[in-house]
């Protein structure tokens, strides 16, 4: 069911905390925006493994296409934006409606293999901070994205003092209180590189695991030049607040 939430999204409400209310162990976020084809590759994969304890959410980020059309065929939580907002802000509509004790990010563009959420989500009992880590087939990653990638590992190695590569993953989870405790604030593809920042000041404790990477389904999203530039600037310019780096309970 679709309610009018104003004045930026189309959801169905989440529900009020309560003692009695048996929760989901994780909350599977699904940006999409004109991901039609994608999204029903993904989702169908994913209710074949997904356990009765899961959440799953998809935020149809203005689309055009049948993206709420195909969401609307399977068991999960549809929210919708009224217009094209971006990746970071339809990221965190989802969290607002997440329920779940960790969230798992993933495109809807069937780049990421469902088959590793079980692990990921083993991976979240015992970690703050778990990142997929693509092992890409030489056709399956634009040479373009391959080089800025490696770019932006640099930078927030640099910069920010973060560890290993693959930085930009579309692929991780967080444990939810974590997540909201960020106060993230980005708009579009510089998501992960927020979270990654504010996941080394809250201090989490993290690991990584090897995935695979295919190519997407679909027309891609990301704009080289102009998307990189944004999450260059973003690596560079983020500074956390007090308030924002405060530890956790």
């Amino acid at each position: 069911m679709v309610t009018q939430l104003p004045p930026k999204a189309l959801a169905s409400r989440p529900v009020a905390a309560d003692k009695h209310v048996r929760y989901p162990e994780v909350s599977i976020i699904l940006p999409a925006f004109n991901e039609g084809g994608g999204l029903s590759y993904v989702l169908s994969s994913l209710f074949l493994i997904a356990p009765a304890d899961w959440q799953v959410i998809v935020i149809d980020d203005g689309s055009t296409d049948d993206t709420a059309e195909v969401a609307s065929m399977y068991p999960c939580q549809l929210i919708r934006h009224e217009s094209n907002r971006g990746k970071g802000a339809a990221v965190r509509t989802g969290l607002e409606a997440a329920l779940g004790r960790s969230a798992i990010v993933m495109d809807a563009d069937g780049t990421y293999p469902v088959e590793a959420l079980p692990e990921m989500v083993e991976l979240l009992r015992t970690h703050d901070y778990v990142r997929g880590h693509r092992l890409a087939e030489p056709d399956s990653m634009p040479w373009l994205n391959w080089v800025g990638n490696r770019l932006f590992d640099f930078m927030l190695r640099a910069v920010h003092g973060l560890q290993g590569d693959d930085l930009l993953s579309g692929l991780f989870g967080v444990r939810l209180g974590a997540l909201r405790a960020m106060n993230l604030t980005s708009e579009r593809f510089d998501i992960e590189a927020e979270i990654g920042i504010k996941a080394k000041m809250l201090r989490l404790s993290e690991t990584r695991m090897s995935i695979a990477y295919q190519p997407r389904i679909g027309v891609k999203k990301l704009r080289p030049l102009a998307d990189g530039w944004q999450i260059l600037c973003h690596i560079w310019g983020l500074t956390v607040s007090a308030e924002n780096a405060q530890l956790l309970p």
